[in-house]
């Protein structure tokens, strides 16, 4: 995970348009504030619901299986409810330009115009 400290946190707020001047609970209060990237990036991403599956997985054994993933280890399941991203990596596949991805998904769900911020 990432972790990012409250002036560059306070940096990146200023830059989305529609950011409404509250600023997230920091995930980790002490010794310092800090935020994870999933906070911030749950303030751009469209109020719309999605699961999906990231690309880093687990792999597979010598016979084609899958191998375990204890504890979520990839993050590769993604949870996005209401804009809020829960759990997951989000990177090209869950992004996407394809049916089911986030783009897709916030066209149909808030649309165009929304979508484009």
């Amino acid at each position: 995970g990432i972790f990012i400290e409250k002036d560059l946190v306070f940096n990146m707020l200023m830059w989305i348009p529609q950011w409404d001047g509250n600023i997230p609970i920091p995930a980790i209060l002490k010794p310092k504030q800090l935020w994870t990237g999933k906070q911030l990036l749950s303030l751009i991403i469209p109020k719309v619901n999605l699961k999906s599956k990231a690309s880093n997985g687990p792999s597979k054994d010598a016979n084609g299986k899958t191998m375990s993933n204890t504890f979520n280890a990839y993050d590769h399941l993604v949870t996005i409810q209401e804009g809020e991203l829960l759990e997951g990596t989000v990177d090209k596949r869950t992004i996407g330009k394809g049916m089911g991805g986030l783009i897709h998904t916030a066209w149909l769900d808030v649309g165009f115009e929304e979508n484009a911020r």
